[in-house]
């Protein structure tokens, strides 16, 4: 005499699999993104700044793009930083305002430096000839 069989008595065990399978992929799929997944980036502002050598007087125009808080940026004279005037009473460096320092000698390279949060990015160098 051969016995009952069933034919659908293996059917739960068979979906109890392939839900577990499907959760422990959905854990490790979360898992996997919050560890590769990194922040957006910092957004980096636009200049540009006409830089003129008036006999070791050196002005940079803000031509364009987005204003600067003095605080945000720095500026080097060939590597040196250099301390500017110029900025207004708002502290921002904006479109159509001019820094001015003095130099003692005349110098062959002027760069602005933002200074975000997380790293420094060049935004603007000019090289002046000698006069």
């Amino acid at each position: 005499m051969n016995p009952v069989v069933n034919p659908e008595g293996g059917a739960a065990e068979i979906i109890g699999s392939i839900v577990l399978i499907t959760l422990f992929a959905v854990v490790c799929a979360i898992l996997l993104m919050a560890m590769v997944s990194q922040p957006l980036p910092e957004k980096i502002p636009a200049v540009n700044a006409i830089v003129t050598n008036e006999s070791k007087i050196i002005r940079l125009y803000h031509a364009g793009g987005d204003p600067l808080p003095v605080t945000g940026f720095y500026i080097l004279i060939d590597g040196v930083n250099a301390q500017f005037s110029g900025t207004g009473t708002d502290g921002v460096w904006s479109i159509g305002e001019t820094l001015v320092t003095s130099s003692s000698s005349f110098p062959k390279k002027v760069s602005i430096i933002y200074n975000g949060t997380k790293s420094s990015r060049l935004l603007s160098s000019t090289s002046l000839g000698m006069p």
